[in-house]
């Protein structure tokens, strides 16, 4: 396993510094290398804090220095979830980026030439999506920078044209990318899913309407404030500052990036006054607009996806307004007569729809009747519309240890094979599994983690929400079921989202909750003891030469 050391903020109380953080460790680990933070001193975190403590408190500004007090505390807990290094800890490929690391405009940046390279162990460097923001290419430190360190780096992106296109100029010769944003690297649904697991402050409007507001105190006038609360009142929600210090919105708790998630995810629309909430808006297909001005990286982020008239002014027509927040950036391209379902969202095509399909060809016994329409939704939000829509529809994951009469004709069927395969590590053993992801795919990013304990599923070939359901394990004698390793199942009842923990769950041998209920497991918290390789690899092997002796088809 390759290890990647990562060079970035990581550590401030700005929810787009520590999400992009995240996504690139999460990257990093999803492509199979052990991903790690430089401990590289850039930021101060509590010093930072402080200072501004200090200044708000001669003005007289005693709840804002309680609200960041408070928002502190939760992102010091988010900062201990990140695997940090110290600096001299050698590592086979350093990635530097993003964010605005190599703006040598700004002091905090410049005075820290570990964001360039300086004193980093390894034997590779590339960059990820690092900007210079707006700093010319003439800039003398950018330049000196330039020359000094990027003959360097093997590889280089970034994350805007002017970024691009300044460095360009400075090393000729050489080729350098244009990237997105580490933040939209991961999907809407794992962001959602991320925000569902680990929020805490934000889910006490569950159920409640609103509008978002993600923007900073200081670039929002009582003007602008007037606006944003009128245009609810017109749309009918209440307003929530997403973990900002908007005092004038109805409200305003402190909170941490897991909690901005969950209020992204569960906004009716955004109002975003920043680069990363406008990005997360864009990921998450959000009614939006953007109060960008002639912020260079907003214009751009929007230009590129083709949302320019997203950026607005609070001073245009409010009818214009509403439009942009009553609708997505991206719109169903119409609807599926039969099956009432639109395609999803980012212009992709409809969302799958198989007629007349034999389902003994979609079964590991090859048994079953016609389906007269297969559905096949590729993200959760598809996966819900279906449902909805198809309340009689039957449900089939993997198609393994089903028998279906080969007699029965089924007017529709929504295939559970792809909404959602990922596998996000939470720290401490614990994961968030989807419910597509495939039992063998899940033990091997186990193990590489360096935990264990449901290799016995290896030669199951099922997926974790057919496992759950069916709280698939050894034989009764042996005592073992992944349900032992379950903390909590996101389930979806036919109306809304639920977390079941394990007790509600109701797991006895080869028996759950889920068999008596309609509904359908969406993804889970699984937590693992620590485990070495030689054991994991042992496990593995012992149960497939097990198998193979027993059963005359068996996995390999």
């Amino acid at each position: 396993m390759k290890r990647i050391s990562l060079i970035t903020v990581y550590n401030s109380a700005n929810c787009g510094s520590f999400l992009q953080a995240w996504a690139l460790s999460e990257t990093v680990r999803a492509m199979g290398g052990e991903a790690f933070f430089l401990r590289t001193g850039a930021r101060k975190f509590v010093l930072g804090s402080a200072k501004n403590w200090l200044n708000w408190l001669r003005k007289g500004r005693v709840r804002r220095v309680g609200h960041d007090v408070r928002k502190n505390l939760r992102y010091a807990r988010c900062h201990r979830l990140l695997p940090v290094r110290p600096m001299a800890t050698a590592a086979d490929c350093a990635l530097f980026g993003s964010d605005e690391i190599w703006n040598v405009a700004r002091d905090d940046f410049y005075e820290h030439p570990v964001f360039w390279g300086e004193g980093v162990r390894a034997a590779r460097r590339v960059s990820y999506a690092p900007s210079i923001n707006t700093t010319p290419a003439d800039h003398p430190r950018l330049r000196a920078c330039a020359e000094k360190y990027l003959p360097g780096f093997a590889d280089i992106s970034v994350r805007d044209a002017h970024s691009r296109d300044a460095l360009s100029a400075l090393c000729p010769g050489r080729d350098i990318a244009l990237t997105l944003d580490p933040t939209m690297l991961l999907t809407a649904a794992q962001w959602a899913a991320l925000g569902e697991e680990k929020a805490r402050a934000a889910k006490k409007l569950q159920g409640r309407p609103f509008l978002a507001v993600y923007t900073y105190e200081r670039y929002t006038t009582p003007e602008m404030a007037k606006s944003i609360r009128k245009l609810a009142a017109a749309l009918g929600l209440m307003t929530v500052a997403a973990c900002t210090y908007l005092p004038w919105c109805d409200v305003c708790e402190p909170g941490s990036p897991f909690d901005f998630l969950w209020y992204y995810s569960h906004a009716a629309c955004v109002v975003a006054g920043t680069f990363h909430g406008t990005a997360f808006s864009v990921t998450m297909n959000k009614p939006f607009i953007a109060l960008g001005g002639k912020n260079t990286k907003v214009l751009e982020l929007l230009r590129s996806f083709d949302l320019g008239e997203r950026n607005v002014s609070l001073d245009a027509p409010q009818e214009t307004l509403l439009r942009l927040l009553r609708t997505p950036p991206w719109r169903r391209r119409g609807r599926n007569r039969r099956n009432g379902c639109g395609g999803p969202a980012l212009g992709r095509k409809e969302m799958r729809v198989e007629e007349n399909v034999r389902l003994a060809e979609r079964t590991t016994f090859g048994m079953g009747g016609l389906c007269r329409q297969l559905l096949i939704p590729e993200t959760e939000e598809e996966l819900l519309q279906a449902v909805r829509a198809n309340p009689e529809a039957r449900l089939l994951a993997g198609g393994s240890n089903v028998i279906i009469s080969d007699e029965k004709e089924f007017p529709c069927v929504i295939s559970l094979q792809h909404f959602n395969r990922a596998l996000t590590a939470l720290g401490d053993g614990r994961f968030l599994a989807g419910a597509s992801l495939r039992n063998q795919p899940l033990i091997k990013k186990v193990n590489e983690a360096g935990y264990g304990g449901i290799e016995y599923l290896w030669t199951v070939p099922g997926t974790v929400g057919g496992a759950i359901f069916m709280n698939a394990g050894t034989g009764r004698d042996a005592g073992k079921s992944i349900g032992q390793h379950v903390e909590r199942v996101r389930w979806f009842d036919g109306t809304e989202i639920r977390e079941l923990s394990a007790a509600e769950c109701g797991f006895a041998y080869r028996t759950s909750v889920f068999q008596e209920k309609r509904g359908v497991i969406l993804s889970a918290v699984l937590r693992f003891p620590a485990q070495s390789g030689e054991d994991s690899q042992r496990l593995i092997r012992e149960r497939k030469e097990r198998v193979q002796r027993l059963q005359d088809h068996s996995a390999k």
